[in-house]
């Protein structure tokens, strides 16, 4: 009866965030997709097998707010200024509740971002059932700050999945580095 959050700390059962998740049986049932930790909020993307929900808590893990994400989201950072995440299957970057990048090639789906302080480097899969992933196209999309593309960097055959992408200067704007107090 609880939601954990990170090394099993859990939420009473008072202070869950009530759910529309309702496949019974789906394996995507229930599970968080992105945690990012400010120094005054903690957000998470959660989805069940289709809709997602951006949920905003406080350090002392009330929840704030309970938002429509968009479809299988995942990627959920501040920027500084705004609140960002990727809906995935919606094939967008959303930036304070706008979309701010959308790409228009079919079958794309969005997962992983890094920002080098000129560019965003954002992880683009091949869309495909679970037992298919290892088929299909990846790559790296390179956009300016502004989110309009320069190029793409394709990955090997084989490589059809990207699942994270990190600056290793692990950069603010897209990663923080900051853990919840008492975890």
């Amino acid at each position: 009866p609880y939601v954990k959050i990170r090394k099993n700390i859990p939420l009473p059962e008072e202070r869950q965030p009530k759910s529309a998740w309702t496949i019974p049986g789906s394996v995507n049932l229930h599970h968080f997709n992105s945690v990012f930790v400010t120094a005054s909020r903690i957000y998470l993307i959660a989805h069940d097998h289709g809709a997602s929900e951006l949920y905003e808590f406080d350090l002392d893990r009330n929840l704030l707010s309970r938002t429509p994400s968009g479809t299988t989201s995942h990627t959920v950072w501040h920027d500084g200024e705004a609140l960002c995440w990727m809906d995935s299957r919606g094939k967008k970057v959303m930036r304070g509740g706008q979309v701010a990048y959308e790409s228009k090639h079919a079958k794309e789906f969005l997962r992983g971002i890094a920002w080098d302080g000129t560019h965003y480097y954002l992880g683009v899969s091949t869309s495909a059932r679970r037992n298919e992933r290892n088929k299909g196209r990846g790559c790296i999309r390179v956009l300016t700050e502004q989110w309009r593309p320069v190029r793409d960097i394709e990955l090997p055959d084989g490589c059809s999945q990207v699942y994270e992408i990190r600056a290793l200067c692990a950069d603010a704007r897209t990663h923080n580095g900051l853990t919840p107090p008492g975890v």
